[in-house]
C-alpha cells in the first residue's frame, strides 16, 4: 500500500491496481471504478502511471474466460480529461482488440 513516505513508482502503482482488481474478483464484482493517479506533475509521471495501468490490464486480460473472472467493465476516473484521453490512447496502442 502507498504511504506519503513511500516513493510512488510504476511497480507500486501496479501492485495497488492489481490488489484492487483482485479484491473486485474476490467479491464477484462485474464493474470497477479506479481513479487515475499520476506520479508527479510532469509528463514522465503521467507516462509511468499509464505504463502501470497498461501492464496490470494486460496481465489480468489473460484471465478473461476463467470462472473466477467476474469483472466485465473497468472505468478509470479523473478530474482531468487530459489524463483520461492520454490513458485511452495508451491503452488503444497496447491492448488486444
Amino acid at each position: 500500500m502507498w504511504a506519503r513516505e513511500s516513493p510512488y513508482t510504476p511497480n507500486l502503482a501496479y501492485a495497488n491496481l492489481a490488489s484492487g482488481i483482485r479484491e473486485g474478483l474476490n467479491r464477484g464484482l462485474a464493474s470497477l471504478a479506479i481513479p487515475i493517479f499520476t506520479m508527479g506533475r510532469d509528463a514522465r509521471g503521467a507516462a509511468m502511471a499509464d505504463e502501470a495501468i497498461g501492464k496490470v490490464l494486460l496481465d489480468f486480460d489473460s484471465l478473461k474466460g476463467a470462472d473466477s473472472f467476474s469483472v466485465e467493465e473497468i472505468r478509470f476516473l479523473s478530474w482531468d480529461g487530459r489524463s483520461v484521453e492520454r490513458l485511452r490512447q495508451h491503452l488503444a496502442e497496447i491492448l488486444p482488440r
